[in-house]
């Protein structure tokens, strides 16, 4: 009888393991190295007027989030819109990183601007551009286009949908 008691629970926790959720692994990016790992794509508006930048950051682990940050309070928050299949990332952050390397740096100040970023902790490299969306020929075409293709990654839902948007607009 003791026999078949141990048997049981036995048979009663292998199938109690066997049932457990499996961990989930995460399969990064093929595109990205350890020198890249941490690297961020941001894109966005800063409204100097109002002291908040907000916009959308890509990472590494393919997350899209929508961010805002009060400047001067530098308070930041994020929520998150979509993954992307590592496929389409690597697409985008190629595409990115190539062509943001080949433009100079920019900055066109204005009560309202547009900016792109990347960002590589690890090489300690930042590059970055800024524009006067108001202005169209300020040698800020190049960026315009880099940023109307990130901008194509927004769900309709989820894109920016007003100029000025506080920290306690977002709502997870």
């Amino acid at each position: 009888m003791k026999k078949i008691s141990y048997l049981l629970l036995f048979v009663l926790a292998v199938i109690t393991i066997s049932c457990a959720k499996k961990p989930v692994i995460i399969e990064k990016p093929k595109c990205i190295s350890d020198k890249l790992e941490g690297t961020t794509i941001s894109w966005g508006i800063i409204d100097n007027s109002n002291n908040i930048k907000y916009g959308y950051v890509l990472q590494t682990d393919a997350n899209l989030k929508y961010f805002t940050v009060s400047l001067d309070k530098n308070d930041y928050l994020t929520t998150q819109v979509l993954k992307l299949d590592n496929t389409k990332f690597c697409s985008v952050f190629h595409y990115t990183q190539f062509n943001l390397t080949k433009n100079q740096v920019l900055f066109t100040p204005g009560k309202i601007q547009k900016f792109i970023e990347y960002s590589c902790p690890k090489m300690d490299l930042t590059l970055r551009g800024v524009w006067n969306p108001e202005f169209t020929k300020n040698g800020s075409e190049k960026y315009v286009k880099i940023y109307d293709s990130l901008m194509t990654l927004i769900p309709n839902s989820n894109k920016m949908k007003s100029k000025i948007l506080k920290p306690i607009d977002i709502v997870e």
